[in-house]
């Protein structure tokens, strides 16, 4: 079967006068709303239906945002001071665009020179800044260098500022070493982003309130026409002429002129909310094991409190107690400083399980001691209780789990991984999951888990592909942060994001918050739609809900579960393992009734040690692990923790082995 959802059903009565303007604009976006495809040609691209001018327009305004740097100098291995400003480089292989180099140490040069000007644009004053993007299967080592001094180290590094108050003719030679890696290197180019001068009126944002704008207006404007009208004015008032005789006075007087024309759309603009919170996807073990994943988790908690020193306004939002258990009980000062932070309500608790385990291949009792676990370990420790499911990427999500959920005391779920389905599309963002006896969470499709920026484009991208599935619906939740190695919010993303949250910018209205500050003030505007869907009644044809009144949003609800139409292998892939998991929680709760009934004798209760096996248990149902969908080495490790965990002993005095069936004691973890 298949099924898709209409994209803006509702807006093509009133948009069919506008349509061939904007059309072009909405699915350009759509397909080049990354950050670093921003470029000319591309930008030319999304407005592809404007008007000549309006297209000539966005294309040249693309070129004034970066300083094309696309040559470099490379030496495929290892050489003495290769940052020299002496070393004659001449002899060195030219590299253009993408390339792979070998394992070995490789070097990088390039003399970058501040023009005279930038296609027509006067840089003096500009801040520009640097990044180098390698990888090998992963962030590479660097080491860079400007003019022969070190001023960066490390993997996945932030953009570097190159000149600042430039000038032009200013030249700095940039070398950069990429160290050993266990995989081939691959060169992805490099980045040397501009920004403007302060007292210039700035092209770059200029360019991106325009592009939002011709995002949003179909999907939120009352009468499209008028406001695509003015947005064309607002267009048409940049003087090219202007900025191709280099005169810079003029060009900036019509910059000026095109926003004071834009400003008339912000409050339309406005309508759409945008809320913004920080987060960390941190796989407990994917391709590497989970001993590893502890030093991830620290410094992903040490970026995170130490940019909460920084950035007043931001707040951060972490699942899984594992980690925190690991922080607590080998950095007793970062966890005192997290305590203090969900006190000021800016690190926010989610998830409330262990770890965020596969929601199909464990039985539902391992899932429900999961959270049972989980929850006990945050109230115990923060003195908080969990509201919010949180799994965004696991691979299938059992038809029990609202019930399990809401039985546990958990309203909210959050999750996205059915939009990458490869068959039929799920047309739903925000709805109501039912189970079979009638429990429902209010559950939420972000777009991703890890966006590395808060570009207002690619918010009002989603934003409209949001509200196409919502209808009514004026607020999303955007999930932002480095993830899966962990990572976080970064300095760039956090910079771009209170850039962009400045009363004087003309976009949506943007605000940091957590989930729960979310999932609050969208509750209050629900209209639930009556009719109930599963597999078989939407493979008859979807109608998405109505257009529920000003200020509300129309969900529908979804009753069946949520099946992953990708990574269909994860079901089947290291059988060991699966049995190991389903051996490990029969016999725990085996253990549990033998041990009950001892203690009716007169025996203690083992219940330390019990949540101590589970906790290995339910570790062992992390979504990667339960799938086989990593490394073999973590594989072996998840099998000794099974049998580590030692609930047979409890009862079958045979030291644990029963649990895993298996001799795994041989296996390394570390």
């Amino acid at each position: 079967m298949r099924f898709v959802t209409g994209i803006g059903v509702g807006n093509r009565a009133k948009g069919a006068s506008f349509a061939a303007m904007l059309s072009v604009v909405f699915m350009g976006v759509l397909a080049f709303v990354q950050a670093q495809a921003q470029s000319a040609s591309q930008a030319a691209e999304i407005v592809t239906s404007l008007s000549e001018h309006s297209r000539s327009v966005i294309g040249r305004l693309s070129d004034l945002d970066h300083l094309p740097a696309e040559e470099w100098r490379f030496h495929a291995s290892d050489l003495a001071h290769g940052e020299s400003t002496d070393l004659d480089d001449s002899s060195w292989q030219m590299a253009k665009g993408r390339l792979e180099t070998s394992k070995d140490t490789v070097w990088f040069r390039r003399l970058v020179v501040v023009p005279q000007s930038l296609n027509g644009y006067d840089l003096t004053g500009a801040r520009i800044w640097f990044s180098f993007h390698a990888h090998a299967h992963g962030p590479v080592p660097e080491i860079i260098y400007f003019n022969g001094r070190r001023v960066a180290l490390g993997d996945d590094l932030e953009p570097i500022v190159l000149f600042d108050n430039a000038k032009p003719g200013e030249k700095i030679l940039v070398a950069v070493k990429l160290l050993n890696t266990v995989d081939t290197k691959r060169f992805g180019g490099t980045e040397l982003k501009i920004d403007f001068a302060e007292n210039r009126p700035n092209p770059e944002d200029i360019r991106l309130e325009l592009l939002s704008a011709a995002l949003l207006i179909p999907s939120i404007s009352k009468d499209v026409t008028a406001d695509t009208a003015t947005l064309q004015k607002a267009m048409d008032a940049i003087d090219l002429k202007a900025l191709d005789s280099q005169d810079q006075a003029k060009f900036d007087a019509s910059l000026k002129q095109s926003r004071s024309v834009v400003e008339e759309l912000k409050p339309l603009l406005q309508q759409a909310n945008l809320h913004l919170t920080g987060n960390s996807h941190i796989d407990a073990a994917w391709l590497w094991p989970w001993t590893e994943t502890v030093d991830v988790v620290k410094r992903t908690f040490a970026t995170a409190l130490q940019l909460m020193n920084e950035y007043p306004n931001y707040t951060y939002t972490q699942s899984a107690a594992q980690y925190n258990a690991w922080i607590a009980d080998k950095y007793p000062e970062m966890n005192e400083q997290i305590k203090r932070r969900i006190k000021e309500g800016r690190w926010e608790i989610v998830g409330g399980m262990w770890v965020e385990p596969d929601l199909n291949m464990p039985d539902g009792e391992a899932q429900v001691r999961s959270i049972l676990v989980g929850k006990r370990w945050f109230q115990k420790e923060y003195g908080v209780d969990v509201r919010i499911g949180w799994n965004p990427d696991s691979f299938r999500y059992t038809w029990q789990l609202p019930q399990i959920y809401k039985r546990s005391g958990i309203d909210y779920f959050v999750t996205q991984k059915t939009a990458w389905n490869d068959t039929n599309q799920f047309p739903f963002k925000l709805f109501w999951w039912e189970s079979p006896d009638g429990s429902k969470v209010l559950t939420y499709f972000p777009h991703g888990y890890g966006n590395k920026d808060l570009d207002p484009v690619r918010l009002s991208r989603d934003f409209v592909i949001a509200r196409d599935h919502t209808p009514g619906l004026t607020d999303m939740m955007d999930l932002y942060g480095v993830g899966d190695h962990g990572g976080g919010p970064t300095r760039a993303i956090l910079d771009e994001g209170v850039r962009w949250t400045q009363p004087d910018k003309i976009d949506p209205t943007m605000k940091f918050g957590t989930a729960q500050s979310y999932f609050t003030d969208f509750e209050k505007k629900i209209v639930s739609d009556p009719r109930i869907w599963d597999y078989d009644s939407i493979a008859k044809g979807y109608q998405p809900p109505s257009t529920p009144p000003d200020g509300k949003a129309a969900i529908p609800t979804w009753k069946s579960e949520l099946y992953f139409e990708y990574h269909r292998g994860v079901m089947t892939t290291q059988a060991d393992h699966k049995r190991n998991m389903r051996d490990s929680e029969e016999q725990a709760l085996n253990a549990e009734k033998f041990a009950s009934l001892a203690w009716l004798k007169g025996d203690p209760y083992p219940g330390n040690e019990l949540t101590e096996a589970w906790k290995k248990i339910t570790f062992n149902d992390f979504h990667d692990l339960a799938a086989g969908s990593g490394i073999a080495r973590r594989e072996r490790c998840a099998c000794a923790r099974s049998e580590s965990a030692g609930v047979g002993a409890l009862w079958t005095g045979d030291g644990g082995r029963t649990i895993a069936g298996r001799d795994c004691a041989r296996h390394l973890c570390a």
